[in-house]
């Protein structure tokens, strides 16, 4: 294994362990950090951050970055955080959650959910639309759990394109 492949690695690991922490906190301290805006958006600096420490911290090695090293290296970084975080969602809540514990936090979702949407004036059919498909939405369901790690890969992909272009030197590119 390279260096760029260990140091991308490390990252990944720490970077996840830091998110579990802070997830188990949600899951079993405080369930209502679910529609906390702060703590969403703590969770998602993380995915940055680990991943861009990473990519810095190889660039800092070899003083000299191109785009490819620098995305790659923050990639891999971001790939083993949303792996484990993934498997880490899915064990706790399809073994470890209780029924009432996903209704709870199936409830408070979709409560905030269409507070938003009432706060935003949307109309009642969208309002009692978005209901109707929340009441159907099952928060454990490994499918959804997956759409969602995919979602966070595509969109944290397309910040670490642009982190990896302020990373790479000129003499690179």
């Amino acid at each position: 294994m390279n260096t760029r492949n260990i140091l991308a690695l490390g990252y990944g690991l720490a970077g996840a362990a830091v998110y579990i922490v802070l997830q188990s906190y949600l899951y079993f301290v405080n369930p209502d950090l679910a529609t906390n805006l702060w703590f969403g958006l703590a969770l998602f600096a993380l995915l940055i951050l680990f991943p861009g420490l990473a990519s810095y911290r190889y660039r800092k090695l070899l003083r000299y970055i191109s785009f490819k090293e620098a995305f790659g290296t923050f990639f891999l970084s971001l790939m083993v955080m949303i792996l484990l975080i993934f498997a880490y969602n899915t064990f706790v809540l399809n073994v470890l959650y209780s029924e009432e514990q996903l209704l709870y936090l199936k409830n408070l979702q979709t409560d905030f959910n269409i507070s938003i949407m009432e706060q935003s004036n949307a109309k009642a059919a969208d309002i009692e639309e978005a209901r109707k498909l929340s009441n159907e939405m099952d928060p454990a369901a490994v499918s959804g759990l997956f759409r969602q790690s995919l979602i966070k890969l595509l969109l944290m992909s397309i910040i670490g394109m642009l982190f990896s272009l302020l990373m790479k030197n000129k003499a690179t590119a």
